[in-house]
């Protein structure tokens, strides 16, 4: 009786174990799992510095001299596989590092427009009436100023919509009704009517 007992109590000790053991991890779920790596070939400290010279442009001649090796191994230590797959991964981050900093660059020069009209009017003011700018500039800012404010027409119709009148032009027309004499001369007629625009059929 007591041998069966035995022997109950071990196979319920075996199923314990193995429901209790973890089930195996599948190659595709480890794979899964496992963090990214880079790719990068490990070689000897003169191999490096070859295989660094290299990616930076030097002959392979020149560059077995920066690695501690004579000149003329260059062309052999150039021809392994590893010293190639190593020049490869230097030129690829290098060319990554470039395409950051001409992004970062980029970035840098984009600027917001935070100006507006009246920073610009201000702006051709400031330079039209300043006795340090010479006469040059002050008279392109006057022009600047004139084109904002609508008083360079350039046709009789351009006139006929009030563009080119000055303040006291304008008062004048409010208060009479009469086309000033100096605007009327360009158009051809004092009436309020030759502002009007033709009636269409």
């Amino acid at each position: 009786m007591n041998s069966k007992r035995k022997k109950l109590d071990s196979g319920i000790k075996t199923v314990d174990r193995i429901q209790q053991k973890p089930a195996p991890t599948t190659r595709s779920e480890t794979t899964a799992q496992d963090p990214p790596r880079t790719s990068v070939t490990a070689l000897p400290k003169h191999l490096e510095l070859f295989a660094q010279a290299v990616a930076d442009g030097c002959n392979v001649r020149e560059a077995a001299k920066r690695s501690g090796r004579k000149e003329g191994s260059g062309g052999y230590l150039n021809s392994r596989a590893d010293v190639s797959q190593r020049v490869a991964e230097i030129r690829s981050a290098m060319a990554k590092a470039a395409e950051i900093e001409a992004a970062r660059k980029m970035v840098g020069q984009c600027r917001s427009i935070d100006i507006d009209r009246n920073d610009i009017i201000m702006g051709l003011a400031d330079i039209a009436m300043s006795g340090s700018t010479p006469a040059g500039a002050r008279v392109s800012a006057w022009l600047g100023l004139a084109d904002i404010f609508l008083l360079r027409p350039k046709k009789i119709e351009d006139l006929k919509q009030f563009v080119g009148w000055t303040e006291d032009e304008l008062s004048e027309f409010v208060l009479t009704g009469v086309v000033p004499p100096q605007i009327a001369s360009m158009i051809g007629s004092n009436s309020i009517d030759a502002l009007m625009p033709p009636a269409t059929s």
